[in-house]
């Protein structure tokens, strides 16, 4: 998991979502207000249309959780970073319906993350500070889960790196990194460690290039791999940099 840049909207994608705002957010609100809003309610079509594309572009094609590549249709969802139909556990929440369309709160996840793990999970640390409507102040809410578009994970998340399956794990005590890793996404899922796993393999093979290898060729495609691998671009990325910076490799 890495904090997300992908710079200011573009305007043809933002027009996307203003237009959808404007139709479908009075008829949502009138639902709302009747108690009978569903998920089925919003327009599903805007996420797998330029929305989606976008998002998983602007990721290079990774899920913002678990960082594993997947394919744009048919392995991934576009993520509400806050759930827009309902909140699990939270009867009386409409969930955050206003939000539907805000690019703010718009990811990709894998549909692992997505549909096994965070689901419409949404926990807070106090939870007298839910914000219920579109009026509120959303800064007062202390989220669990950590936002990878306003935070950095490796502030909060490192990895267990014995054995063959490394695992995501908090810093320290960390109580949002528990629940992010644990509970809320799927970094600690068997089939994302195992690929995880792969990683390390390579991880390790660079490592020992750059530190015992005479040959200067060998050095050097060892370097390169491991630009390649601390890269946004590529596959567990957060993961390959606390690995090359716990051995000393950067």
């Amino acid at each position: 998991m890495i904090k997300i840049e992908r710079g200011k909207i573009p305007e043809n994608i933002a027009s996307v979502l203003n237009t959808k705002r404007e139709k479908k957010l009075p008829k949502i609100k009138e639902l709302v207000d009747s108690g009978e809003l569903r998920s089925k309610d919003f327009n599903g079509k805007i996420w797998s249309g330029k929305v989606k594309k976008f998002l998983h572009k602007s990721q290079h094609g990774k899920c913002c959780y678990c960082e594993r590549r997947r394919d744009q249709k048919r392995e991934t969802d576009v993520e509400h970073f806050r759930p827009k139909a309902e909140v699990e556990g939270k009867e009386n929440h409409p969930g955050y319906w206003w939000l539907a369309y805000d690019w703010e709160n718009l990811l990709i996840a894998c549909k692992k993350c997505n549909q096994e793990y965070k689901q419409t999970q949404f926990p807070l640390k106090e939870e007298s500070k839910r914000v219920y409507t579109e009026n509120c102040d959303l800064r007062e809410e202390e989220p669990f889960l950590i936002n990878p578009l306003e935070e950095d994970p490796e502030l909060f998340i490192d990895y267990d790196i014995e054995g063959n399956r490394p695992m995501a794990k908090a810093i320290g005590r960390c109580e949002r990194g528990k629940k992010t890793v644990n509970e809320l996404t799927g970094m600690n899922d068997i089939e994302v460690m195992l690929e995880r796993a792969e990683r390390l393999e390579d991880c390790y093979d660079v490592c020992l290039n750059l530190k015992n290898s005479e040959n200067n060729e060998l050095r050097s495609r060892a370097d390169k791999r491991l630009h390649k691998y601390i890269s946004c671009c590529s596959e567990f990325s957060g993961f390959a940099r606390f690995y090359f910076k716990k051995k000393g490799c950067i």
